[in-house]
């Protein structure tokens, strides 16, 4: 609606314009976060379901623009996830696959693991059990939500093969949510998955839910510095947090924050000295502070302190018992700081 201010040439200026942004767009092509549509399905009915749209596709095409023009610009790529093992289908549809539509298609398919060959073929995966010790590793925690159950795992990556491939195909619908995703060595076994599932009543095995992989490496810790942290001077274990994603149908449930408790309870089960994240997005690093400020308040140590120096020993024990890093004792430092000086106004 045009402002009651607005001039009659104005309007028509922007009339003149538009048939321009049509004119570029055509000759830009496609968004490819609008030509693509990912679908988590279950079961055969469900892939008639609406998809989600990718939050990024950058890495597979450049600018996120696919080249198309004139009636190529209808093409939708629907690329089908087997939400249990993650098994993949790529079905193009609405233009005829030749010419550039082909050459998009092939360049898609190019980037992922091995696809199902046909409809009928992931369909009938559908039906498969799901063993999820085989795919993700031994089960290290299970929480409620909503009166579901579910299970945490955690693997490394290099064996059974049915694992590799798992990883590979979960590194695919990753890759649609991460800004930042490299492919990672699962040859490594330095690598862990940890991941969640739905864990049904009657043992079949859910789907999944969430999951990220971490990295053990080691850091020198001096002699001054082993003092301050409580540990033997030389080489100690860190792990980095390096992918984690819910999926789009369960976020906004706490999944998030128990795949994170999850791996920082791995770290303390490998006696790390700390744990790091690569490069957190906004959303991430909402999700880890808030857990590392419970943890905190959880061990008693966001008590409002009679003194700065108080407060600051409290988060020297905090960093100790909790693996936190520098960066996360620092924002647990202001929080006692406000705190403490809370105290001392209402005092």
């Amino acid at each position: 609606m045009a402002s009651p201010g607005r001039s009659p040439a104005k309007r028509k200026r922007i009339e003149l314009i538009q048939p321009e942004q049509q004119i570029k767009a055509e000759a830009d092509g496609v968004s490819a976060l609008d030509a693509i549509k990912l679908k988590i399905v279950g079961d055969a009915s469900q892939i008639a379901a609406d998809g989600v749209a990718p939050e990024f596709a950058h890495q597979i095409f450049e600018d996120e623009r696919l080249p198309l023009k004139g009636a190529e610009t209808a093409l939708q790529l629907e690329v089908l996830y087997n939400e249990r093992d993650l098994r993949l289908f790529l079905r193009p549809s609405g233009a005829p696959l030749a010419g550039a539509v082909e050459e998009v298609a092939y360049k898609l398919a190019s980037e992922l693991p091995p696809l199902c060959a046909t409809m009928d073929e992931f369909e009938s995966g559908l039906a498969s059990p799901l063993t999820p010790d085989v795919v993700a590793g031994d089960k290290i925690a299970e929480y409620t939500r909503d009166d579901t159950a579910f299970e945490v795992r955690c693997g490394g990556l290099t064996q059974p093969a049915e694992r590799v491939t798992f990883v590979q195909q979960l590194q695919s619908l990753m890759r649609w949510f991460i800004e930042t995703w490299g492919p990672i060595d699962e040859t490594d076994e330095r690598w862990r998955l940890i991941s969640i599932f739905e864990a049904p009543a009657d043992g079949s095995g859910g789907r999944l839910v969430a999951a990220g992989t971490v990295f053990h490496f080691n850091r020198y810790v001096t002699k001054a510095d082993a003092e301050v942290l409580g540990r033997d001077p030389g080489p100690q274990c860190v792990v980095k947090i390096c992918q984690a994603l819910v999926l789009p149908a369960y976020r906004g449930k706490g999944h998030g924050g128990e795949l994170l408790r999850a791996m920082y309870a791995h770290a303390a089960a490998h006696s790390a000295l700390e744990v790091t994240v690569e490069d957190p997005n906004p959303s991430f690093r909402l999700v880890r502070d808030v857990t590392d400020l419970r943890a905190c308040q959880q061990h008693g140590l966001l008590r409002a302190a009679s003194s700065s120096a108080a407060a600051g020993s409290q988060l020297a024990d905090a960093r100790k018992a909790l693996m936190l890093t520098e960066e996360q004792v620092g924002m647990g430092r202001a929080v006692c700081g406000w705190r403490w000086r809370d105290r001392r106004v209402v005092g």
